[in-house]
């Protein structure tokens, strides 16, 4: 095999100190956030679907004196399955490889989808509402664990943020597909093609999972060296590369660290028992958390009220609702172009500092003036600017750093377990979080304790991430020191690995 000079100065070539990604695997990762276009897709559209005459009629929700019982079941159940979906999809990606969770997630989401789809009664749909949210926080959790593991540390802020952008795209989606259908009248069944929308992209996912590549992380754990070896080659070689340096030094790396890791136990107990990764489950969880008290929720919940004191009739509150979650979406796409400029523990609590200034304002506004008489229409434009406004900064800060933070700090042995437990951490959030008061305070807890508290992980290879935590002993090998090939291959000789070149 070719390998690189030495240079004289022992510093690495110039093709290594150059961008680690390539197009292949930029197109894997937005070929996997698909994944999370279908979650974004079916958590917004149930909004619409709730709110169309045809849905309410057909299910006699219009009539029903626990239609508001109901109604909570619908919402409460999807995350409620997304709890489950992240427990079971954790095991999955473990035992079976983190494509196979994405496929399983995929299944339950077209199944799931059709059963709604054909729902007969209220019951019916409830029950399938459970295995819909399985399914789609199953996506939401595997999806980005799987893209952290592919890709490179110097792009790993912008390609995990791939995840963000597309579930925000597939809530978009969902809005103007629900506005659209508002107005088709006189069928009883106008409710149902939106809800069957959310079929194709976790189809297309699940029929091209067959070319996507295992995570090299996943395969070395089981012992596949030489197909992690090739897959991280392509993911990290691009035509014309005078050497795999890069390819090599990684490859190095993980395999010292399996075989470090290996030695300890990967338990969900053990996140519980070991000091440093009970620290690492509590910084996940708690960001997670964080993130879901910024009030996104309150601010979805309370803004049809607002539209709707404003004079604006059904259509427009729709109308409304997709142009706030288009601003989200636009918000959230910029976020790729900053999210790698500030360290993560300054940069999330920017975000929440901007929410928190947005949820402060809307809900002092509607305290004060939500049922004054006459309304307050200067006022209650102004809680409407508070609205949108707290998209941007949740767009920008937030969406996409919650995503990435929690895929970075756990050791690959526990990473699907930890991944999993934080979106469960999300799940369960977004059934507790429905009132302003206790959603600005946590807000202000949040802020505080990852600007004093949680380190900054951004570039980091994630083999390193334990120093972070106190914990060096438990790094096996530092990418800082592979400054050669001649360092690499030694290394590789003592772990008694033997790289074959691609072409073999």
């Amino acid at each position: 095999m070719h390998l690189a000079p030495i240079t004289s100065t022992g510093e690495m070539p110039p093709t290594v100190q150059g961008r680690h990604w390539t197009r292949y695997n930029v197109a894997a990762v937005c070929f996997s956030s698909l994944g999370t276009l279908a979650y974004g897709y079916c958590g917004s559209i149930i909004g619409s679907t709730m709110g169309q005459p045809s849905f309410l009629e057909y299910m006699g929700l219009d009539t029903a004196p626990n239609a508001p019982q109901l109604l909570g079941a619908i919402g409460a159940l999807f995350f409620g399955g997304g709890v489950c979906g992240c427990l079971v999809g954790s095991f999955v990606a473990d035992r079976w490889g983190r494509r196979a969770a994405m496929a399983l997630g995929a299944a339950l989401q077209i199944v799931s989808a059709a059963l709604l789809t054909g729902s007969v009664n209220v019951a019916m749909f409830i029950a399938f509402r459970f295995l819909n949210g399985m399914g789609a926080y199953m996506l939401l959790a595997c999806v980005p664990l799987y893209i952290a593991e592919i890709v490179p540390p110097q792009a790993r802020g912008w390609l995990v943020d791939q995840v963000a952008v597309w579930n925000t795209f597939g809530y978009m989606l969902a809005s103007w597909v629900g506005y659209g259908f508002f107005y088709w009248k006189g069928n009883d069944s106008a409710w149902r093609p939106p809800i069957a929308i959310q079929i194709v992209p976790a189809t297309i996912l699940l029929v091209g999972l067959k070319w996507l590549p295992e995570s090299p992380r996943w395969l070395i754990s089981q012992d596949k060296g030489d197909q992690a070896w090739t897959t991280l080659n392509w993911l990290r070689t691009r035509p014309g590369d005078a050497d795999d340096l890069i390819a090599k030094s990684e490859f190095l790396q993980i395999r010292a660290q399996f075989q470090l890791d290996s030695q300890f136990q990967s338990s969900y107990m053990s996140l519980l028992t070991y000091a440093p990764y009970r620290k690492r489950l509590i910084y996940g969880t708690l960001w997670v958390f964080f993130t879901q008290c910024s009030g996104a929720l309150v601010i979805v919940n309370y803004s049809p009220v607002v539209y709707g004191l404003l004079g604006y009739g059904p259509q427009m509150q729709l109308l409304y609702s997709a142009g706030w979650l288009t601003l989200n979406f636009g918000a959230n796409f910029i976020s790729q172009f900053t999210i790698d400029l500030l360290p993560r523990n300054r940069y999330m609590p920017i975000g929440l500092s901007g929410c928190l200034m947005c949820l402060v304002i809307e809900a002092g506004l509607i305290a004060k003036y939500l049922y004054a008489d006459p309304p307050n229409i200067a006022a209650l434009k102004a809680a409407t600017f508070a609205v949108f406004f707290f998209a941007v900064w949740f767009g920008i800060f937030c969406d996409g750093a919650m995503f990435i933070f929690v895929t970075e700090i756990y050791p690959n042995h526990l990473r699907s377990k930890g991944v999993n437990l934080g979106l469960a951490t999300h799940a369960a959030a977004n059934i507790l979080w429905t009132t302003p008061a206790p959603t600005a305070f946590a807000t202000l807890v949040g802020i505080i304790s990852i600007l004093l508290f949680f380190p900054d992980t951004r570039k980091v290879p994630l083999e390193e991430v334990a120093r972070l935590f106190g914990d060096d002993e438990m790094v096996a090998v530092y990418q800082h020191e592979l400054t050669n090939t001649k360092i690499v291959e030694e290394k590789l000789t003592e772990l008694q690995v033997e790289i074959v070149p691609q072409s073999a």
